[in-house]
């Protein structure tokens, strides 16, 4: 690579067919590395960083509501707490329902602590619910890098082992769709 030309036309014809051959291959193998690289940097910040922010901001809006609920909740958990701990309650810890019920609807009404429950399930979902809203994102934001991935797989000879082999062939296809 830091060859002079004249040094390379100096070269007899098999050496000086092969010299030029590995340069050419050399800056193939760098430009598809740096196409990658960009790539990876775009998906990085046009991508998934974009899909993080707006998760986050959407959780930071939902933090307010979710305060509440969740003050209302522990409010009903500490009645309950208190009736379990309560000196009446009987030797076998046996939980008396209607004093339970009556000292939750003397700090929370009943429907604000049935409504306070259902805020709290919207807003705090289990691992695989918070996967699946980061995944939606992520595809409707496909959108941004779909033009360069287009270009990607003209440009790279895009491989796949044997159990990816469909991934090659539908990026060449160019038809991905949004939630796929």
């Amino acid at each position: 690579m830091s060859a002079k030309a004249p040094a390379i036309a100096a070269l007899a014809e098999p050496r000086r067919t092969a010299t030029l051959l590995a340069a050419v291959r050399h800056l193939e193998a760098a430009a598809v590395d740096d196409a990658l690289d960009l790539f990876d940097t775009l998906m990085a910040h046009r991508l998934i960083n974009a899909a993080r922010r707006a998760s986050a901001a959407e959780r930071l809006a939902s933090l307010p509501k979710l305060e509440k609920a969740s003050r209302q909740l522990a409010k009903a958990a500490g009645a309950v707490i208190g009736v379990l701990e309560a000196p009446e309650a009987d030797e076998a810890g046996a939980l008396d329902v209607a004093a339970a019920w009556s000292a939750i609807e003397e700090a929370v009404p009943r429907a604000a602590v049935a409504a306070a429950t259902a805020v709290v399930a919207e807003l705090v979902p289990d691992d695989d619910a918070a996967d699946a809203v980061t995944r939606q994102l992520l595809a409707g934001r496909y959108g941004v890098v779909r033009p360069f991935l287009e270009l990607l797989a003209q440009a790279v000879p895009l491989q796949a082992t044997p159990a990816g082999a469909n991934v090659p062939h539908e990026v060449r296809r160019r038809t991905w769709p949004v939630g796929g």
